[in-house]
């Protein structure tokens, strides 16, 4: 560490005196964690793995699901410590090596630097799911993604982040803490198709029970809007959001120490919004959006089950369409307020109760 105050005095001195090399002053600090005193960490045992396949992105989304996943890679949590994911990874800009790919922003979605990092935070989440570690902050999706329900992951066991500046007081972030009196080591990898997220730290003894999804209310999904992009080149028509019902879901964990006793049991409830279709056009194709107007929803599926798979037997009017297009072309939002839940919804056996709760995702 420079002693900047000792390195000033020098220099006025030598700039003054005779002149001649001056030493630099420095004060070496030797770090906490270093090859000398690994064994004294404490990591002696496998706690948990996540897996989440995101074959089929594009190729900016692979490449931020990599940076990710090596910049995640060797992190180490403190002994009583808390686990953050933005802290792991830092504020994500160009300069990491991450590209502009699509992501949820705010309602709708679009393209920012670092799209598809959530990928990244998603197994992490279920590393320490599976661990049966205390999850201090966690924000699941705004929407339904098909990407986190790839290699039989249920709905739910998702993880969204947030950085709309460069302020961490904005962030939304993924937490967890460390609750032993050793270290904790995250490994983080990618095969170009899978990131493969474990964590390592001493024997806790957890058992972890899961049940879920346990499904809730749905809500239909949106009109179909046409937006104009003054920015897109003539004669362009695109489907930049594909439609989807809103549904509520829940997973409950319990977890027990080595003798069978509760430690700490949670709801981790998720509100999948509904979206319509948004077409974006060029300006000389305005009113061009291949929109239906006589257009018919299909029924909403029951309560209690998963709309995936579920085949309507009759169809029901959409509700009326949105206005023309604005004249202006449509910016999606940078920010959005996070509102947290204003109680924890607890699953009960037989009876679905939905919390009063909204998350906004990145």
């Amino acid at each position: 560490r420079l002693d900047a105050a000792k390195l000033a005095e020098r220099v006025e001195g030598s700039f003054f005196g005779n002149g001649g090399t001056v030493e630099v002053p420095v004060t070496h600090v030797k770090p906490t964690i270093d090859s000398a005193n690994l064994d004294k960490l404490g990591i002696t045992t496998f706690l948990g793995s996540g897996q989440s396949n995101y074959s089929g992105s594009s190729d900016g989304r692979a490449t931020n699901v990599a940076v990710g996943a090596s910049l995640l890679n060797g992190t180490l949590i403190p002994p009583w410590g808390e686990f953050s994911f933005n802290e792991s990874i830092g504020w994500i800009d160009e300069d990491k090596g991450f590209v502009e790919a699509q992501v949820i922003d705010g309602e709708k979605i679009g393209q920012d630097v670092g799209g598809g990092i959530c990928q990244v935070s998603t197994t992490v989440f279920r590393a320490a799911y599976l661990a049966g570690l205390p999850i201090t902050e966690w924000w699941p999706h705004r929407f339904r993604i098909g990407f986190y329900e790839y290699d039989g992951w249920e709905p739910g066991l998702d993880a969204s982040i947030l950085q709309p500046t460069e302020d961490p007081a904005t962030w939304a972030d993924f937490k967890f803490e460390n609750p032993s009196s050793q270290w904790m080591l995250v490994e983080s990898w990618t095969d170009g198709v899978n990131v493969v997220v474990n964590i390592y730290g001493a024997d806790l003894g957890y058992k972890v029970e899961s049940t879920g999804p346990t499904w809730g209310d749905k809500t239909q999904m949106l009109a179909p809007q046409e937006v104009v992009d003054d920015e897109l080149d003539p004669g362009t028509v695109t489907l930049a959001q594909v439609a989807g019902i809103g549904e509520e879901l829940s997973h409950y964990r319990v977890v027990r120490d080595r003798n069978g006793e509760l430690l700490w049991e949670r709801s981790f409830y998720t509100k999948y919004f509904p979206r319509g279709d948004v077409w974006k056009v060029s300006l000389d194709m305005k009113g061009k959006a291949p929109i239906d107007r006589n257009a018919k929803f299909p029924p909403l599926p029951p309560s209690g089950i998963d709309s995936i798979g579920w085949f309507p037997g009759a169809e029901v009017a959409a509700p009326e369409l949105e206005a023309a297009a604005p004249e202006e072309a449509w910016t999606p939002p940078v920010e959005e307020e996070w509102v947290a839940p204003s109680e924890e919804w607890v699953a009960p056996v037989e009876e679905w109760v939905p919390p009063v709760e909204d998350a906004v995702v990145g």
